[in-house]
């Protein structure tokens, strides 16, 4: 008998009754992640954040599809959008704390 398999992480399921998994599941979309296997759906990153594959990264730079966490912008680094795969550079002039949306003018 056949039997249903689940979506792993990074991947949702896209189709009821899928018998494996390339038939039946899809990569989370750029700016959307999924940490559980056997999710139907994707999650989005709230502002001040970044779509990884890697838990714990802290670079910044995320991945355009499959992403399995949601890791806030490292400092000197923003995002003032939802659901993206990578933290902004502040200019020249300008840094920003952890997970934050704009940059300020660094007082000296």
């Amino acid at each position: 008998m056949d039997s249903c398999e689940s979506c792993g992480i990074g991947k949702y399921g896209a189709m009821d009754g899928a018998l494996n998994e390339a038939a039946g599941c899809v990569f989370a979309d750029e700016g959307y992640y999924v940490n559980t296997s056997g999710s139907a759906t994707q999650l989005a990153c709230t502002s001040g954040s970044y779509v990884t594959d890697t838990p714990g990264d802290k670079d910044g730079s995320g991945v355009s599809q499959g992403g399995v966490a949601c890791e806030l912008c490292p400092q000197g680094k923003v995002e003032s959008e939802f659901s993206k795969a990578y933290c902004d550079s502040c200019e020249a002039g300008k840094t920003s704390s952890e997970g934050r949306t704009a940059c300020v003018e660094v007082r000296g």
